[in-house]
């Protein structure tokens, strides 16, 4: 079966692989739409900034491609390396060169998958029996990937900081060792608010708490309950800091949330008093997604507000209008 392309690609092909030449061509079109006037000078600048202009979509194209062949030979020279064994004794395993940090005793039965360039660095173990590594008991499956981040199943109760993790859940650190998700094994208590044992902890630029399936998380301060997958921030001092409504597909239709006859769609700010997390929680801070019919005013679509936790006013929040009190508006 032969390949045919349009004619106008073999021509792009063409002027793109001679693009000396074609750059010449161009430069000498220029040359001739600043000397002559009328239809030649038109056509000759309209010809030569469509030359200029394969000779930068060809090099794009060209640069694009080889970046993709060379990782592509990257990942095969990778595969290459890659050696799949089942252990016969116990094997130790010690490299504490950055990023690695693999350290620890993998147990006779285990499966692992070797990286033959790198001496005492492994992709991933099926343990036969409870291992610790890095500082973690670990059992099942354990994946090492090559930027040192550790992601497996915790063997036991483990504790690590001011976090309590639950034995049997997924957990993953980095390559400094430090924990960066877990799931609860003891409720856990921030300012106001008690995130139950159970839910994803996720500890990374910033702390947030997502409700497992099956679950519900009371936000005691404003009274509203959130269902499963919805995630709660908190702050650097340990408050909430946002809500988010719908983490995952931002295609899918929002869940719709009302707080005091305002529909909350994909998420929310808690808003504290001289915006300090010290000081009293005032209301939230949303982003209206529908027309809100207020005394004598509509406030559109997109409006920035503070919705209070008392009263019927709420506060502008945008740069023009802020603090501007808007009476009228809410249940």
């Amino acid at each position: 079966m032969s390949m045919s392309f349009p004619i106008w690609f073999a021509i792009w092909l063409v002027l793109g692989h001679f693009w000396p030449v074609t750059l010449v061509a161009a430069g000498l079109l220029a040359f001739v739409a600043v000397r002559w006037a009328g239809v030649v000078r038109i056509l000759s600048a309209i010809l030569s900034c469509v030359l200029i202009l394969c000779v930068a979509s060809y090099g794009y194209f060209d640069l694009a491609s080889t970046r993709a062949r060379k990782a592509q030979d990257e990942y095969e020279a990778a595969e290459r390396k890659r050696l799949t064994v089942t252990l016969i004794t116990d094997t130790v395993v010690e490299n504490t060169e950055p990023p690695l940090n693999a350290t620890g005793t993998l147990p006779a039965g285990t499966t692992v998958e070797w990286n033959t360039d790198k001496h005492d660095f492994f992709y991933w173990a099926d343990l036969h029996s409870p291992a610790r590594f890095a500082g973690v008991l670990w059992q099942g499956h354990l994946e090492h990937n090559a930027q040192g981040f550790w992601s497996g199943t915790l063997s036991g109760d483990q504790t690590f900081g001011s976090w309590h993790c639950k034995g049997g859940g997924n957990a993953q650190f980095d390559y400094h060792n430090e924990l960066m998700s877990c799931i609860l094994a003891q409720d856990y208590h921030a300012a106001k608010q008690i995130f139950p044992a159970g839910f994803e902890l996720e500890s990374i630029s910033q702390t947030k708490f997502t409700v497992p399936e099956g679950g519900v998380l009371y936000l005691s301060e404003i009274g509203l309950t959130l269902i499963p997958h919805q995630v709660v921030y908190l702050d650097e001092s340990g408050h909430i800091g946002s809500v988010t409504l719908n983490p995952f597909d931002e295609m899918q239709p929002d869940p719709v949330l009302p707080f005091r006859g305002v529909p909350l769609h994909s998420g929310f700010e808690y808003a504290y008093a001289h915006n300090d997390p010290a000081q009293p929680l005032i209301g939230i801070r949303v982003e209206l997604r529908d027309d809100l019919n207020c005394v004598g005013r509509t406030l559109p679509i997109g409006t920035e507000v503070i919705l209070p936790l008392t009263g019927d006013s709420l506060t502008l929040d945008s740069e023009q209008d802020r603090n501007q009190q808007v009476p009228g508006c809410l249940h």
